[in-house]
């Protein structure tokens, strides 16, 4: 099953696109680096009074 999962893994990533913005299962790309970036963006709004709406979407559980 990691053998398959592996080539399907390879195949798919040669034929989509992974936005710049993808930090799940992309590689040099941690959480943390968008927890930071997150915090940095609501920071900068937050000291011009606008506000900023976060969503987060567990795949596993909206596909599930």
């Amino acid at each position: 099953m990691k053998l398959f999962e592996k080539i399907l893994e390879e195949r798919l990533r040669k034929l989509i696109k992974v936005d710049g913005w993808q930090f799940g299962f992309c590689p040099g790309r941690l959480t943390t680096d968008a927890i930071f970036i997150l915090r940095q963006l609501q920071e900068k709004l937050s000291e011009k009074k606008k506000k900023l709406h976060h969503v987060f979407v567990d795949q596993d559980k909206a596909f599930d």
